[in-house]
């Protein structure tokens, strides 16, 4: 009885390895990639394509404060986690005041639901600065960033919330 056994336990580890060898066997290099992107997208929870964005601006400065100014942006992914696209001071993806094309650009970079090194060139005519800070993406397609920033108005201090 105990040869039975034994023999019936080598059977079935045979069969256990050999079913391991065939189904490791099947997932070639590009399986193996493409799993291994699917696990971080599903990781990384929220998304951010490309596209047209609207949301608003609010922040106080040295001379003025701004309470749900309508902003809008066209963001392109120019790399992996890497994004950049004109800024609008309105809700239309017009420059408000004469500035050109838009208002100034924008840049920043997304790793793991979080903004980092975001960068405001605002180019408005006689209002001019630069602002920058960092935030999080809140959902698909929407992100809040926390900005500080020089321009006509002084100094401000405040938030950005942009969704498609």
């Amino acid at each position: 009885m105990k040869t039975a056994s034994w023999s019936f336990f080598l059977r079935i580890l045979m069969i256990s390895l050999i079913t391991s060898i065939l189904i490791a066997s099947l997932f070639t290099f590009s399986d193996q990639k493409n799993f291994k992107e699917i696990a971080s997208t599903v990781y990384n929870e929220f998304t951010i394509t490309s596209g047209n964005y609207t949301g608003l601006w609010n922040s106080r400065a040295t001379n003025s404060s701004f309470t749900d100014l309508p902003i809008s942006a066209s963001i392109n992914e120019v790399a992996p986690g890497q994004f950049e696209g004109g800024f609008f001071i309105s809700n239309n993806f017009t420059s408000c005041c004469n500035s050109g094309d838009n208002d100034g650009v924008i840049s920043f970079a997304i790793d793991n639901n979080t903004i980092t090194n975001f960068k405001y060139d605002d180019i408005i005519t006689d209002c001019n600065g630069l602002f920058t800070g960092s935030g999080n993406v809140l959902s698909n397609n929407s992100i809040k960033i926390d900005i500080v920033g020089t321009d006509c108005d002084g100094n401000h201090k405040g938030t950005i919330t942009l969704s498609k």
